[in-house]
Formats: structure tokens, sequence, C-alpha cells
């Protein structure tokens, strides 16, 4: 099956991301946030691996 990326990008945009990210995972579809280097460096599961560094 070929699907428009038009379509699924109009689809996606009906939906924040949470919201998506629910309804993704309930039809079985592997998807997670795609984080800038802000969100990277302030999320709590990068700061619990400790790889942080002050200069």
């Amino acid at each position: 099956m070929l699907i428009e990326v038009s379509l699924v990008e109009e689809r996606f945009a009906e939906h924040d991301t949470a919201t998506l990210l629910g309804l993704l995972a309930e039809a079985g579809v592997p998807a997670g946030k795609v984080r800038d280097v802000r969100e990277v460096y302030e999320w709590d599961q990068t700061r619990s691996q400790g790889p942080l560094l002050d200069v």
C-alpha cells in the first residue's frame, strides 16, 4: 500500500504531539518525539544517564 505523504501530514496535523503518539501506540505503530538539542539536554532521561558536564 502506497500512502501519500501529504495525506499523512494532513492527518498528523489534526493532533498535538501527545495525542498523536497515544493514537500511534494504540495502533501498534512504534513512534517517538524528535527532540531538538535544548529538549535533549533538559530531558529527564538524559539527565539520569549523567552525560552532562558543567563547564
